[in-house]
């Protein structure tokens, strides 16, 4: 240890402050699922119709019928609908087991691994029927086509299951509602081992996010467009802005109800357990003390790690210099409330850009209904991570200013 004269690493720095975080439109699961289906489906219901749109209007053709329903495959749509609708369906499922077995959780771990297991095997059993009588009509290409976003959730999530029927999945640590806990400890250890395990779950909610937008918009609006007979002629233009549109709102969607401001608190609180270090050439400090995986650290504190000098950032610091994984933790939950200002005017961004759209682009009465209507839920997302930011900047604000209140006094 370098000893040359200032202060020393504390074992006892303190906690942090946090301001309660207000309970305001925490939404179920269920209805989550029931908002993201009804979205995929109508988006994937306005792809069908603009592919298969037929002049109904016109008395001479003597067409009574919306769509041509002759030319869509009923397999495909048995397919596209299992897929779409299955995380809705076992929401059900186990909301169903939970009031049937409340009081016995036994009862509920052992019904609910019953119901899944028979769940996913029909599902299987079912979509394995579809893709036979698909092959039998359409050949390997389609095989192939309706067979690849497999390959994608086994790239993100391996042979877990869990996944696939479950937007938000116990990541090994402590939950409450769905909601990762946080312990306020002064243990440097246990606060990097709880950031492990929180940078794990958001990693994982994440890439949730990632794949089923995808997911939705590959099977709401790519999938019509590669089985849709030769001899139909739609704009593809338009099918190409239906997609992208689809993606983008089914992201918003998933942003919105998977990482709520709530979840992004938690994380925002582990984080001012953390602190961060930042590189020094020359601390300027009379006493360098070297870095101890086992001490929590005050704002300002010059430490030494592998031969480089450190210095503390944050009202404790419990980071390993130079880790670029605690940085990056520090860096975008030390304030969520520019996360939410960022995801706020991409929304607002998409909104201008749609209602642009309705006006210029869409022309015909289904294309005008989609758009709208892409246009509404883009507006309910913009709605709810606004108002994440609004609450959050209030509260982060506020407790930037106690902090630095708090810091002026404790060195005068």
């Amino acid at each position: 240890m370098e000893d040359n004269g200032s202060r020393s690493p504390n074992n006892n720095v303190g906690l942090p402050t946090h301001i309660p975080f207000p309970e305001y439109g925490v939404t179920h699961d269920l209805f989550n699922e029931v908002i993201t289906f009804t979205f995929v489906l109508f988006c994937t219901m306005m792809q069908f119709l603009h592919i298969y749109k037929t002049v109904w209007w016109l008395p001479e053709l003597h067409q009574t019928e919306t769509l041509h329903w002759e030319l869509i495959d009923t397999h495909l749509l048995v397919f596209i609908g299992v897929i779409i609708s299955r995380r809705l369906i076992y929401a059900v499922l186990r909301l169903i087991i939970d009031h049937t077995f409340g009081a016995n959780k036994k009862k509920i771990k052992f019904y609910k691994a019953v119901v899944k297991y028979s769940y996913i095997s029909v599902c299987l059993v079912i979509l394995t029927v579809c893709l036979i009588q698909i092959f039998l009509r359409h050949g390997y290409l389609a095989l192939f086509c309706l067979s690849y976003p497999l390959a994608i959730y086994l790239f993100f999530f391996g042979f877990n299951l869990n996944h696939l029927l479950q937007v938000s999945t116990d990541s090994g640590g402590s939950y409450i509602n769905g909601m990762p806990m946080h312990c306020c400890s002064t243990n440097a250890i246990t606060i990097r081992d709880e950031i492990d395990f929180l940078k794990t779950d958001f990693n994982v909610r994440f890439k949730q996010i990632i794949f089923t937008s995808v997911l939705n918009a590959y099977f709401g609006g790519c999938v019509p467009c590669f089985f849709a007979q030769k001899v139909l002629s739609y704009d593809m233009l338009i099918a190409i802005v239906n997609i992208i549109f689809f993606w983008l709102g089914g992201f918003a969607l998933s942003t919105v109800f998977i990482l709520p401001a709530k979840y992004c608190d938690i994380l925002h609180r582990a984080s001012l357990h953390l602190g961060k270090w930042v590189f020094v050439e020359d601390s300027g400090a009379s006493k360098v003390h070297l870095w101890s995986k086992g001490f929590s650290w005050e704002e300002g504190a010059i430490a030494k790690h592998n031969e480089k000098l450190y210095r503390s950032v944050g009202a404790v610091t419990t980071a390993v210099p130079g880790n670029g994984s605690h940085n990056r933790f520090f860096k975008i939950f030390n304030n969520p409330s520019v996360t939410f200002m960022v995801l706020s005017m991409a929304m607002a961004v998409i909104v201008i850009v749609q209602i642009m759209l309705l006006y210029f682009l869409a022309i015909e009465w289904h294309n005008i209904i989609c758009m709208g209507f892409l246009c509404m839920t883009n507006n309910f997302c913009l709605f709810k991570v606004l108002r994440d930011y609004l609450i959050t900047q209030r509260i982060y604000s506020t407790e930037m200013s106690l902090y630095e209140k708090k810091f002026n006094t404790h060195f005068q």
